[in-house]
């Protein structure tokens, strides 16, 4: 996995923001990998997706 990749992405800024409105929402992370995968699959791998949920806590 390519971290600049996702660093230099211009969907970063708003996938972290949903991550983090989905942890205060208190939802499990299957819903918010399914949420993510579903609207940024395009922009994002599974992967990568994976790898920002498990980064914000």
């Amino acid at each position: 996995m390519d971290i600049d990749k996702i660093k230099n992405n211009k969907r970063t800024p708003m996938v972290i923001s949903l991550i983090q409105l989905y942890r205060r929402a208190e939802f499990d992370e299957a819903t918010i990998m399914t949420q993510l995968v579903d609207g940024y699959s395009r922009s994002f791998s599974r992967d990568e997706l994976k790898f920002l949920v498990d980064s914000i806590k």
